[in-house]
């Protein structure tokens, strides 16, 4: 009896261990690819901090959440990892968002090329 239960225990340890490492697939409605990749820093209304580099907002610009196909900029918050698109070319040049998709959470930012 006493192996049954370690047997039991182990299986579901290694169950719930390998749910937090599995990496989740993006939603149907996402790209297969992004232009850029980043943590949101920080965000107004007219402006967001993406790993350091202020870029620039507008009512027009399109948020994607993993549930919503179309969503707000209210949906975005500091410590989201997100891809995006912008009109810039580069850092110096960092341009308007144009495109925001939120990534789940245990997507890993690796998995993007």
């Amino acid at each position: 009896m006493n192996r049954s239960i370690f047997t039991i225990a182990l299986t579901m340890a290694l169950l719930i261990y390998s749910g937090g490492v599995l990496a989740e697939k993006l939603p149907k409605h996402y790209p297969e690819s992004f232009q850029r990749l980043g943590g949101i820093d920080d965000i107004g209304k007219s402006f967001i901090v993406i790993d350091d580099t202020q870029y620039t907002l507008s009512p027009s610009t399109q948020v994607h959440t993993p549930r919503a196909r179309f969503s707000t900029l209210g949906a975005l918050k500091r410590g989201l990892q997100v891809g995006y698109t912008t009109t810039g070319e580069g850092r110096e040049a960092a341009g308007k968002i144009t495109e925001i998709w939120v990534l789940p959470q245990r997507f890993k930012m690796e998995n993007v090329e």
